[in-house]
């Protein structure tokens, strides 16, 4: 076991440090991803009873996404909030209405940067980066913890993220989930630089 450790601390060496390309758009010119129309992201407006935006970032399996879905709609019936769903599948993972159909959502294709200003809070996979990119955001998170599976979330002690591995425990987070203001720096996950000269 030993040797296998070493030889895999051998490895590191061989890593190289790189622009992440995919986050590049977090830190572009007047990207302000908590405002449209002059309104942040989850301010009630004119209107603080309407229902809460929750988009669920679904995982790349359907057996986890499923069951993110039943602990969302269990956690709505210990709720006196309204809320309303909205959906983003993995695209490993495409799945429709009729798969779970005890829960109104609604689906979307939509890049993440052009959901994030009409949404209050994140429900995210634990597997999935775009939690990661939610936070960033400025956006509150909740990240589902599947007791058949390990937790492979970067954000554990992190302001503005819960956990949540039961209805009762993803009820309190989506009552008591806030902002993290100011989000973290992108530069505190990824190296980041429009010009890629690590590349």
């Amino acid at each position: 076991e030993r040797s296998d450790l070493e030889s895999l601390l051998q490895l590191t060496d061989r890593f190289v440090e790189v622009e992440a390309l995919r986050f590049q758009y977090l830190t572009e010119p007047g990207f302000d991803p908590l405002r449209k129309d002059g309104i942040p992201a989850g301010h009630s407006g004119s209107n603080p009873a309407r229902p809460k935006k929750i988009l669920v970032l679904g995982d790349f399996t359907l057996k986890q996404t499923l069951k993110m879905l039943c602990c969302l709609e269990e956690a709505f019936r210990m709720s006196r909030r309204e809320y309303s769903v909205v959906l983003k599948a993995h695209p490993a993972c495409q799945i429709g209405r009729a798969d779970y159909p005890s829960l109104a959502f609604e689906q979307t294709t939509l890049a993440l940067a052009e959901l994030w200003p009409d949404c209050d809070l994140v429900f995210a996979s634990n597997t999935t980066s775009a939690g990661l990119e939610a936070l960033l955001a400025g956006l509150p998170l909740v990240v589902f913890l599947d007791d058949e599976n390990f937790n492979h979330s970067p954000l554990r002690g992190i302001a503005g993220v819960s956990f949540a591995g039961s209805a009762g425990e993803l009820a309190t987070a989506l009552e008591s989930a806030g902002r993290c203001d100011p989000p973290p720096a992108p530069e505190a996950f990824f190296w980041l630089d429009s010009r890629l000269p690590r590349w």
